[in-house]
């Protein structure tokens, strides 16, 4: 159902309820009415927006979603957030590349003093799972729909973290594959793809910066006046350290790639060595074939079948000793 309405009563029972000019009359101390719209369709919204007295060009900017926004109408605060993208496998997406992701999606939330509507283009995890864990009815009713606002916002600055969390957790195991594997193509297209999506994430934060530090000025007065301003501005400290988490899982990403070098590198510097060890014993085994093949009469080469296999025996008894030598040295 792509509207569905809850209200909360911390004095009595939490139940979803239909949208209504009956439902809004009850409304008041202790009670809170959240609407979430799991859609975009302009009819939906519309209905929506005639039920709760919403204006016009609240209804447009709704419709038409475009990026991070602020924006205040009176007593009513309207703002959008994107919200994390989502690696959906992590042990997939350590083996291949190519594993499947949830994009970001759109959030909007338009904050009354009587009500709280989100509205969003599809479901988002962080949403689903506040609905799902209240069991039982709840104090939520108490809280202003600022508060409850601040909150939904909290739980959408701790995706980013569980989103950055995961690139941590990837970022390690690929740093172990880079030690064991250095040679591996598509474990460098996997740390690309990695340095992609900590670089959209760092993009998809900044773009909300005017959002978060917007709702903790002063001058947003209905938010000082709702008691929300202490929310907001722990808000806008959780949304600074998310930009450090996300700086620092850059740091991280690179730093694989310099490992990925440093082991592709000592990788290239064994090779080199085990083929310069091929080339000197080679060489000399060159080197006493050509002195055997000079025509000189001599007695040794005269020596028949004798003298050749004692002659390749002892080309074998050098390879063999020049490999244990460097083994020993470990050269190879």
């Amino acid at each position: 159902m792509p509207v569905t309405s809850y209200l909360y009563d911390a004095k009595g029972r939490d139940q979803k309820v239909e949208l209504s000019a009956e439902t809004l009359k009850q409304i008041g101390k202790q009670r809170l009415l959240w609407i979430d719209v799991d859609s975009r369709d302009p009819a939906e919204l519309k209905q929506v927006a005639d039920a709760i007295g919403l204006g016009d060009e609240c209804l447009v900017n709704l419709i038409e979603p475009n990026g991070a926004r602020l924006r205040s109408f009176g007593s009513i605060i309207q703002l959008a957030v994107e919200t994390a993208p989502a690696i959906v496998d992590p042990e997939a997406f350590a083996r291949q590349a190519g594993s499947p992701t949830k994009p970001h999606m759109r959030l909007d939330l338009v904050i009354s003093k009587d009500w709280l509507l989100t509205v969003h283009d599809g479901e988002i995890e962080f949403i689903r799972a506040f609905r799902a864990q209240d069991q039982a009815d709840t104090t939520i009713g108490s809280l202003t729909t600022h508060d409850f606002a601040a909150s939904l916002l909290d739980l959408h600055l701790e995706a980013y973290f569980q989103e950055i969390a995961r690139i941590e957790g990837l970022v390690d195991k690929l740093d172990e594959q880079a030690l064991v594997r250095p040679s591996s193509k598509s474990l460098l297209g996997r740390m690309v793809s990695l340095r992609r999506r900590v670089s959209r994430l760092r993009t998809l934060l900044s773009a909300q910066r005017p959002v978060f530090y917007g709702l903790s000025r002063p001058d947003l007065q209905i938010v000082a006046e709702a008691g929300a301003s202490g929310h907001f501005q722990i808000l806008a400290g959780r949304f600074e350290r998310a930009i450090d988490e996300v700086e620092h899982t850059r740091d991280l990403v690179v730093g694989s790639f310099e490992l990925f070098s440093l082991r592709t590198g000592q990788q290239t510097n064994e090779l080199v060595k085990a083929l310069t060890y091929l080339t000197a014993v080679v060489g000399f085994c060159a080197a006493v074939a050509g002195v055997f093949g000079m025509n000189f009469e001599t007695g040794f080469f005269k020596s028949g079948d004798f003298g050749f296999y004692f002659t390749i025996g002892m080309l074998f008894a050098i390879i063999i000793v020049s490999a244990g030598i460097a083994r020993w040295r470990n050269w190879l």
